[in-house]
């Protein structure tokens, strides 16, 4: 057997059938793409699970942002034990820091992941947004990113989008959950497996398709 082949052989028990395998795959490629958030055009955050650091990361870089148009907070699941409706006067506070208003888009409540998807997507093309900013935690940055395009496919809109991971230790802790990100990640694995049957999450082939294209896009073509 040469280098080469060496080198691009799979594990016979991670052969391209195995689901775990491309989520694995599509995680690699996701986090390939460069995050030039100083030239996006909107800001996003999927909010919940008491974990204030997903919405003071992304309201720390719009703060700073001299591109970005919009800001749109996805609503979060009102059965929470550790809920907190975030309007824009409580944004504003302190435990959040909010200081540019103007733009702020605010979902009233969701369920879940996909609600918030299709509302950003819902939101991306009625304001003609060009590009966009996905801030979630890290161990569920690739269902949030792989739902919104989805749901963007859906709703026949298709941007560059950067995933943009919470800028936290993996060893913090979850209010909601009592457990660190790390525990956390593989119940992530399967909720990607179930939700792609259900046709909600990007599957590998058509996350491939859409991060190629992205590529091509001047947000990341540009990149120097």
């Amino acid at each position: 057997m040469s280098k080469l082949e060496k080198r691009i052989r799979s594990p016979e028990n991670l052969r391209d059938d195995n689901t775990y395998y491309k989520i694995g795959v599509m995680a690699m490629m996701a986090y390939s793409l460069p995050r030039n958030i100083d030239r996006v055009d909107a800001m996003a955050v999927y909010p919940g699970m008491g974990e204030i650091e997903r919405v003071t990361d992304v309201v720390g870089d719009w703060n700073r942002s001299i591109s970005a148009r919009h800001l749109f907070v996805g609503g979060v699941y009102e059965a929470e034990d550790t809920f907190d409706r975030l309007t824009e006067e409580r944004l504003k506070e302190s435990t959040y820091g909010l200081r540019r208003t103007d733009g702020v888009v605010i979902q009233q409540k969701a369920n879940h992941t996909k609600e918030q998807a299709d509302w950003i997507a819902a939101e991306v093309k009625a304001r003609d947004i060009a590009s966009l900013a996905l801030y979630a935690p890290a161990y569920h940055l690739l269902r949030a990113y792989a739902t919104t395009v989805k749901s963007m496919d859906n709703a026949d809109v298709r941007i560059p989008i950067i995933p943009m991971p919470t800028r936290v230790s993996p060893d913090s802790v979850s209010a909601e959950t009592g457990m660190n990100t790390w525990e956390m990640a593989p119940a992530e694995m399967e909720r990607i497996a179930k939700y792609q049957e259900k046709g909600d999450v990007a599957t590998k082939e058509e996350l491939q398709d859409y991060i190629n294209w992205s590529w091509k896009q001047p947000l990341f073509s540009d990149t120097k």
